[in-house]
């Protein structure tokens, strides 16, 4: 998104998306924003945090990377196996991803289903 003056627009996270989709955006369209779980908003969360670790690579980046990674999971399922743990440091976001989780599969696949089933969440 960008503004009038042609700069990006910043989301900070998941709730100020929420929270610009429903001033900015039809009714029609802003709801289905407002309909996100927590566990789709914790996921969107980690995956920018991730995203800023690999493309600023500062200590500040790898901080917030670690703090979203040691909060993504809640005692629903959605997110189950995208966690740290609260006794490991992610220094490694390609290693973090490769890993397998207790069902077999790796972390960076389960991301992507998720992606996928938030973004037909917000499909119109």
């Amino acid at each position: 998104m960008v503004n009038p003056k042609r700069s990006n627009v910043s989301l900070p996270n998941s709730k100020e998306m929420i929270k610009r989709a429903n001033k900015w955006l039809d009714r029609s369209f802003a709801i289905k924003f407002s309909k996100l779980t927590i566990e789709d908003q914790k996921l969107l969360d980690s995956v920018k945090s991730i995203r800023n670790f690999l493309a600023h690579r500062s200590e500040s980046s790898l901080d917030g990377m670690n703090k979203q990674l040691g909060n993504i999971e809640t005692t629903l399922p959605a997110n189950a196996g995208l966690g740290k743990g609260t006794a490991n440091e992610i220094r490694s976001a390609g290693k973090y991803l490769r890993t397998k989780t207790s069902s077999g599969k790796r972390r960076v696949e389960i991301y992507l289903e998720r992606l996928r089933q938030i973004s037909d969440k917000l499909r119109p």
